[in-house]
């Protein structure tokens, strides 16, 4: 038999959703109950080497230096033995199935299993990876094994805002796809701050916990009928027209819908942490006095937060947070690319005055109604801020 060997690395981005996915009506072909819509995070990522050898005995999982061993990569990497083999059939070639194995060395960024996606950005990887290797025409096809690997992995395909449909059927998923609402650029002053309080492993992981969801909470099917349809044209809207109060609103309601859910679920399942929620009010105490939704925040399935706003508002922001939290500077990992947030910098050295100028208005307004910052500073933990632009889609890198 002649020996055959063939690589490739891939980085591929995580990506938070906006409108959130929580429960399937379709385990196995990984349909969705609803429809969701995410953003792709450009500076948090797996990159993933993969090899497809046919002296390799099985097939290798290697995540951040552990070997992994999960039904959810054989249902990835027999669904692609099946498109390439079917090909090959067809042109009376050879089956890919008698003599290759896949060898996949992935390493992430960002803690996994702590709500931060991690399984997103690596099926991604490895979905994408494995299609350009075999030379699939249709990014659809690349979407589809994504999405068996990981649900939320098919909206890492695309870059910027994506929307995954959930389709008609539960049955049949060919309804079942991810489109593009729009690129990168559309919204090119729009960042996310990634603040990390808990880099521990999920005590009960998405897959279980959304089984349970939709097995026991009556609020879950309620939102599915008469939230997430109106939600989801509202903020496409929102994106489109950049218009961020109407992008902050829906954003933040669908997180705290979200984790209703895991309440109203029997058991209940609790993801968000004491950080968590002070950074919850932190957010509308901010909103509430600068007498706008400036800044957004959503959480997963974990209790490490994404606060959203627009480039101009950083400042402010930024004031305000360093007055409100105490927290081990030492410590934490801060994460200011220079390159991607050149604009930033400047206006956080340039502006500090200001912004203390706006603060003492603001104060003056606001004297009788809301004490902003706050006067005695709360204890967080958090162990990194990163600040990212919103993200590409897959890309080779070798």
């Amino acid at each position: 038999m002649t020996t055959t060997c063939s690589t490739i690395t891939v980085q591929a981005p995580m990506n938070i959703a906006l409108i959130k996915y929580w429960g399937k009506k379709n385990k196995d072909l990984i349909i969705p109950l609803n429809d969701s819509i995410s953003i792709t995070i450009n500076s948090l990522c797996a990159i993933t080497k993969i090899t497809v050898d046919s002296n390799l005995e099985n097939d290798l999982v290697i995540i951040n230096g552990k070997i992994e061993n999960n039904c959810r990569f054989e249902r990835v990497f027999n669904e692609v033995r099946n498109i390439v083999d079917r090909r090959k059939r067809n042109a009376n070639g050879e089956l890919l199935n008698e003599n290759k194995y896949f060898k996949i060395e992935s390493k992430t960024n960002f803690p996994i299993a702590a709500g931060l996606a991690s399984s997103a950005a690596g099926f991604a990887a490895i979905s994408f990876g494995l299609g350009s290797l075999f030379k699939f025409k249709e990014l659809k096809e690349i979407v589809r094994i994504a999405r068996i690997g990981s649900g939320s992995a098919c909206r890492s395909i695309l870059d910027g805002f994506v929307h995954w449909k959930a389709g008609n059927s539960d049955e049949d998923d060919s309804e079942c796809i991810c489109e593009q609402i729009t690129t990168i650029s559309h919204w090119k002053e729009l960042r996310v701050l990634v603040i990390t309080s808990s880099e521990e492993r999920k005590k009960i992981g998405s897959t279980e916990a959304m089984q349970r969801s939709v097995l026991t909470s009556k609020l879950l099917q309620k939102r599915i009928e008469e939230c997430v349809p109106e939600r989801i044209e509202n903020l496409k809207e929102a994106i489109l027209n950049k218009n961020f109060p109407q992008f902050a609103e829906i954003t933040m309601a669908e997180s705290n819908q979200l984790h209703a859910i895991c309440l109203d679920t029997y058991p209940p399942i609790i993801y968000l942490n004491s950080t968590s929620f002070a950074l919850m009010e932190f957010v509308h105490d901010f909103n509430t006095f600068y007498s706008s939704p400036l800044i957004a925040y959503t959480f997963d399935a974990g209790p490490n937060c994404f606060l959203f706003f627009e480039e101009k508002t950083f400042p402010l922001f930024y004031n305000s947070f360093k007055k409100c939290f105490n927290y081990n500077k030492d410590l934490i990992k801060i994460n200011f690319d220079e390159n991607e947030n050149k604009e930033i910098i400047k206006l956080i050295i340039n502006e500090e005055e200001n912004n203390g100028e706006i603060l003492k208005e603001k104060e003056e307004e606001n004297k009788n109604k809301l004490q902003f910052p706050w006067l005695e500073a709360k204890q967080i933990n958090i162990q990194q801020l990163l600040l990212s632009k919103l993200g590409d889609g897959p890309k080779i890198l070798e």
